[in-house]
């Protein structure tokens, strides 16, 4: 069995993964030196970074458009509270990170529409690719 692999550095056993992702990053309080916020991304316009550590419909109910650039190379990503049913139970989230860096051929192919729907009652996050290596992201 490959001692490769897992979801996350801080809940493996007996395997590791071969990079950190945005859970593990924030667990462990490591910011890019480069940027104000633990987890954030950018605005629309890509100038201007937004914080995204406690990001929800309720606090963002018309959702809005944002940048993700590469995560391994910038840190950027997106932590979304999910709305709960069961007010006693503990909040749960969406991570979202570009890897938009990757050699992967399906990254490259331009005659593939390159977009992600995850759909939730009344809200759909749609993925739009950018120019290369950004990721634009809407939150409806």
């Amino acid at each position: 069995m490959s001692s490769i692999g897992g979801w996350s550095n801080m809940s493996s056993w007996d395997s590791n993964s071969q990079g950190w992702n945005a859970w593990d990053r924030w667990r462990l309080g490591w910011k890019n030196l480069s940027k104000q916020y633990l987890v954030s991304g950018y605005n629309s316009q890509n100038n201007a970074e937004t914080d995204f550590e406690n990001y929800s419909l309720s606090n963002n109910p018309n959702g809005g458009e944002y940048v993700l650039r590469d995560f391994n190379s910038t840190g950027d990503a997106i932590r979304i509270k999910l709305p709960t049913v069961d007010n006693n139970a503990l909040p749960e989230y969406l991570w979202l990170e570009n890897h938009s860096l990757s050699l992967s051929e399906f990254d490259f192919n331009e005659d593939r529409i390159n977009t992600a729907i995850i759909r939730k009652p009344k809200h759909v996050l749609q993925q739009e690719l950018l120019t290369f290596p950004y990721t634009k992201m809407t939150v409806l």
